[in-house]
């Protein structure tokens, strides 16, 4: 397993710099707990460490134009869809550190999202948890459905609140959105629950 998880920390480290973000948090493996999925140990996105702040903490990016949000959410979409998109049909649990992660990376741009898009980092957090906790298959499933739901509904706020509303916004949530549909499609497979 440690080899798929080099392997794996390679290809996202890849996608990051091929995507221009070398400052953007990264979606590598920060626990030590030695083996299982990503971050297994801890309570969710990062868990404390002794002095300074807690690993995975977002420290946010300043506000910056619309038009750059895109490709940043758009980027940090890919990076957590190949993480998804790794994980065994046996480890619902990694589906739900990669949203974890997924949440981190998209609370640290939340200055550079609209006030209507900056509760998806919650939306994601929330699925996660709800898919770590869940027993069945089918709970896995309805929380990240849940999600999609709710992100849907983020969008169609946004639009009404601003009948013009920028496309690189719009955008931006429905990349979230198809995120959250890669992780809805790897569950419905998954056996290990």
């Amino acid at each position: 397993m440690g080899s798929s998880c080099a392997r794996l920390v390679m290809r996202l480290a890849l996608v990051t710099m091929l995507a221009g973000l070398a400052g953007a948090p990264s979606f590598a493996r920060t626990g030590g707990d030695g083996g299982g999925a990503a971050g297994t140990g801890g309570s969710g996105a990062g868990g404390g460490n002794s002095g300074g702040a807690p690993r995975g903490a977002a420290t946010p990016l300043p506000a910056a134009d619309s038009a750059a949000m895109g490709p940043t959410v758009r980027s940090l979409s890919l990076a957590a869809e190949v993480a998804i998109g790794s994980c065994g049909r046996d480890t619902p649990r990694c589906v739900a550190d990669a949203l974890d992660r997924y949440a981190a990376a998209l609370r640290r741009i939340t200055p550079q999202l609209p006030p209507r898009l900056r509760g998806l980092p919650q939306i994601v957090a929330r699925a996660a948890a709800r898919v770590r906790s869940a027993r069945t298959r089918e709970e896995a499933v309805a929380a990240v459905t849940d999600a999609i739901a709710a992100v849907h509904k983020t969008i169609a706020l946004l639009k009404a609140d601003d009948p013009i509303t920028l496309e690189a916004e719009t955008r931006a949530g429905a990349f979230v959105a198809r995120t959250l549909h890669v992780a809805d499609d790897k569950l419905e497979t998954a056996i290990g629950l």
